[in-house]
């Protein structure tokens, strides 16, 4: 016999508004744009909501101002960070020295051993 599950209590999600007047989030505001808070605070709740629809359970610290500030704070560092870093370019010694060039079968040596032991119609820009 299958028992049917008790139906969870709702978890209501804060509204926007709410989450930006708590005052571990407004910290925030002091190192990122408004508009930078605000599009992370949508995307966490939307996050969560979602999650909620699939049948995971909150946490039920999930809501705290300061996990919620803290789950912000590493959105926001997350997207914030600089995208560049360090590269070698050998791209110019890998082309010249042919360092790393795949061996050519014996067939198209033999194919351009023999163009290039008699004169041929060679033409480029």
């Amino acid at each position: 016999m299958v028992q049917a599950q008790k139906p969870q209590t709702p978890v209501v999600l804060p509204a926007v508004d709410r989450v930006i007047q708590m005052p571990a989030v407004q910290a925030l505001g002091a190192q990122y744009s408004h508009t930078a808070v605000v599009r992370a605070i949508r995307s966490l709740l939307s996050e969560m909501r979602q999650a909620m629809l699939e049948g995971a359970a909150l946490p039920a610290e999930a809501l705290q101002a300061l996990s919620l500030a803290r789950h912000l704070q590493a959105r926001l560092e997350a997207a914030f960070q600089p995208s560049l870093r360090r590269v070698f370019n050998i791209t110019g010694t890998v082309l010249h020295t042919n360092l790393g060039r795949a061996l050519l079968p014996a067939e198209a040596v033999e194919a351009v051993r023999a163009v290039m032991t008699q004169p041929c119609n060679l033409e480029y820009d």
